[in-house]
């Protein structure tokens, strides 16, 4: 019922002539920071040589290794960046301001997890983070009250016990269960695996259950309406499976080593080429996982960018009076 006043939100300011800001946020693990650029248009045509780093706008910097962003907040009314800096070994926070045309973030910092190596991170509905964390092998929770509260406290939600989390990369949720991939034998363990955001406490580890098993190594994960994507950037594949399970597809091979990847909440999905130092995008709810036609390059971006993970933050209002109404964060990751 909340998602539905949200898009019937959504409909009304449309309705009304509010201008719309759709922005791409992502991470530059190798330049330290996190930039912006703008989403284009759906008639903009695909950018050349000559536009690279057109529209980029640096939102932060003094990161030892970022890769994972999301957006968070919302529901608050005051959206939140959050950027996971593996170096340092901490997730921050960050508002995020929009006027027009423009969009920023109001410093300094805030650190809402410590002393966690967490590389890729998803937010809920309700404000909750999760993350994933490599070293340990577990997926990581910091509930929506801990965060309003100031606190640096995370809580388990699965660990090595499910023999199902082997090297964990990206993760995606959908406000009720969570997606996570595998980076060492994914055929074992799972390319992605699927589990509950509350798992029940009569099932435990038991509660996850492989959705694919076709590669080796998973990196990115992203969730859509229904359908789940996920990356591999040594073979240059991004793969595509339905929520309920069945048969996975390559879905894309146009990216030099896809990445991080994001959801609008709409039709689209964005896709980080960190080897191709450019952002895709590509239909997110189609009826059947099949090859892609229709893949587009919407940004090529300054050489040695390596856009690593990345989120889609929308936000409506008026000209001279920009207010963020609404903001689509429903599946974000990234990941190195």
């Amino acid at each position: 019922m909340k998602l539905v006043n949200a898009l019937l939100l959504l409909e009304l300011v449309c309705l009304a002539g509010a201008e719309v800001q759709k922005w791409i946020v992502f991470s530059s693990f190798a330049n330290k920071k996190v930039f912006a650029v703008p989403a284009p248009q759906s008639s903009a045509a695909e950018p050349d040589a000559e536009e690279a780093g057109k529209g980029m706008i640096e939102l932060a910097s003094d990161f030892s290794e970022p890769v994972g962003v999301a957006i968070g907040g919302v529901a608050k009314g005051q959206p939140v960046l959050y950027v996971a800096d593996v170096g340092k070994k901490t997730i921050v926070a960050f508002d995020i301001n929009v006027a027009a045309d423009s969009i920023s973030l109001s410093k300094p910092e805030r650190v809402v997890v410590r002393n966690q190596p967490a590389r890729w991170l998803a937010v809920d509905r309700w404000d909750n983070l999760f993350y994933t964390n490599e070293e340990t092998n577990t997926v990581m929770k910091v509930d929506s009250k801990t965060l309003r509260a100031g606190k640096q406290e995370s809580v388990k939600v699965y660990d090595q016990t499910s023999k199902l989390l082997n090297v964990p990369g990206g993760i995606a949720v959908d406000n009720y269960y969570v997606y996570w991939g595998n980076k060492v034998d994914g055929q074992v363990h799972g390319s992605v695996v699927k589990g509950f955001e509350d798992p029940p406490a009569d099932a435990g580890p038991s509660s996850a259950a492989m959705l694919a098993k076709n590669s080796l190594s998973t990196v990115g994960v992203c969730a859509a309406a229904s359908n789940i994507f996920f990356t591999n950037p040594g073979a240059g594949h991004v793969y595509g499976i339905k929520k309920a399970g069945g048969d996975v597809a390559v879905v894309t091979s146009r990216a030099t080593s896809p990445k991080g990847c994001g959801w609008d909440g709409d039709g689209t999905m964005f896709l980080a080429d960190e080897g191709g130092d450019a952002i895709f995008s590509f239909p997110a709810n189609q009826q059947v996982i099949a090859p892609m036609h229709h893949v587009t390059h919407v940004a090529q971006l300054e050489a040695g960018t390596g856009p690593t993970g990345l989120v889609v933050f929308t936000a409506y209002g008026s000209a001279g009076s920009f207010a963020v109404l609404a903001s689509f964060a429903l599946a974000t990751l990234s990941w190195q």
